[in-house]
């Protein structure tokens, strides 16, 4: 409630490893319950696909009570899944399904890319960041079929001298 009169939104999200909130649907759930204006949902998109039964929870989604949804995909390395930029693992049709729904479903809200490994943290930041921006392209173009500026014609707005 402090939150509100700062106009500061809160995505809740659910942890599979947490002690007692482990899915978004059990995550939603509560943030339907609380019924706060700035109270919404962070939708991970890997715990979605890793559970086929979770994608049929996504119809109960209230789509402006979403607020961020976090992408990732991931290849199976030899003792673990590696995440990795969203367009470059193993679960592409998938992972571009699940946001052909969320779209259906009227989201329009931002998109995280979540890929922390050791990988990255070891490559020169201008490749991440490439890799990132192809991502990002994929994204916007390839899947959900939005235009996207075209590089270098970004402009912030100027705020007028007074």
């Amino acid at each position: 409630m402090l939150a509100i009169p700062m106009n500061i939104r809160i995505a809740y999200q659910a942890s599979p490893n947490g002690h007692s909130i482990k899915s978004f649907g059990q995550a939603w759930d509560l943030v339907w319950q609380a019924d706060m204006p700035n109270l919404g949902l962070c939708l991970d998109a890997l715990d979605v696909l890793s559970c086929p039964s979770a994608q049929d929870d996504l119809d109960f989604l209230e789509a402006n009570k979403l607020f961020l949804v976090q992408l990732a995909d991931h290849i199976d390395a030899q003792r673990a899944a590696v995440h990795v930029f969203p367009g470059e693992g193993e679960h592409n049709e998938a992972l571009a399904g699940l946001l052909t729904t969320l779209h259906e479903l009227g989201y329009r809200g931002n998109y995280n890319l979540a890929v922390l490994n050791d990988d990255y943290r070891q490559m020169a930041a201008g490749t991440v960041a490439r890799r990132a921006s192809a991502s990002a392209l994929w994204l916007g173009q390839d899947v959900l079929q939005r235009s996207v500026p075209l590089p270098n014609q970004i402009r912030l707005k100027r705020r007028h001298a007074a």
